[in-house]
């Protein structure tokens, strides 16, 4: 698993080969901690312990079921000082399949 740093499919792809073994990459915030982690697919699974994830609509802010949108998150584990309905700005592919 890759963290702390950002890396490229390409570089994750090369470091696999190299070490013999699968790099997957971790999508997380300082303020969310982990929200998802790659999947050797190359889909990401949500980790729905850790953070709350809804996606909406860009300019209408309304929950969307399928398509591109803007991540809004809650941290589920800062029980001192916890970030509800937090946007970071990243948006997302949300499908169902």
């Amino acid at each position: 698993m890759a963290h702390s740093e950002t890396s490229s499919l390409d570089e994750r792809r090369e470091m696999s080969q190299q070490l013999g073994v699968p790099v997957l990459d971790e999508y997380s915030s300082e303020e969310l901690t982990r929200i998802a982690l790659e999947l050797p697919c190359g889909h990401y699974h949500l980790c729905e312990d850790t953070a709350r994830i809804d996606v909406v609509d860009p300019q209408t802010l309304r929950t969307i079921q399928k398509g591109t949108g803007l991540i809004i998150s809650t941290n589920l584990l800062n029980t001192a000082m916890p970030f509800i309905k937090y946007v970071q700005g990243d948006l997302c592919y949300f499908g169902r399949t």
